[in-house]
C-alpha cells in the first residue's frame, strides 16, 4: 500500500463478498483479518481509511461498506438498463447475468446487515 492514509485494504469480488482484508501495521506489515469477524464488520461498517480493491486498476477508498454495495448495485442496474435498451453492446445474453449479479449483491447486503445486527446484539 503506497498511501499513508490506507490503513486497510480490502479484496472485492464481483458479488460484493470481502475475499481478503488485512491491516496495515505501524512497521508496515500487512495483518490479516478474518472477513467474517467482528474486528471487520467495524472496519467495513466505519468505511475510513479503507481502500477496496476489484482488480488490478478498480479501486474505491474511504466508502463504509453498505455504501460500496449500493454503488455496485446501481452500476449493475445501470448496465442492465442499457443492455435491455440496446445502448451497450446489443448482447442480450448478459441480462441474465445481470440479474444473477444484482441478486448476489443483494445478499450480501443482507448477510452484512445481518453481521452488523448481530454485532450490535453483542
Amino acid at each position: 500500500m503506497e498511501d499513508p492514509g490506507v490503513r486497510f485494504e480490502a479484496q472485492v469480488a464481483p458479488d460484493g463478498r470481502v475475499m481478503a482484508l488485512c491491516a496495515v501495521e505501524v512497521a508496515g506489515r500487512p495483518r490479516a483479518i478474518e472477513p467474517a469477524s467482528a474486528e471487520a464488520v467495524r472496519i467495513l461498517t466505519a468505511g475510513r481509511a479503507i481502500l477496496y480493491r476489484f482488480d488490478d486498476e478498480r479501486a474505491l477508498r474511504d466508502l463504509p461498506y453498505p455504501e460500496l454495495l449500493d454503488a455496485m448495485r446501481q452500476e449493475a442496474a445501470l448496465t442492465l438498463h442499457k443492455v435491455r435498451h440496446g445502448e451497450l453492446l446489443d448482447e442480450p445474453e448478459l441480462v441474465p447475468v445481470l440479474r444473477k449479479l444484482l441478486q448476489d449483491l443483494e445478499e450480501t447486503g443482507g448477510e452484512f446487515a445481518a453481521a452488523q445486527a448481530r454485532l450490535a446484539g453483542c
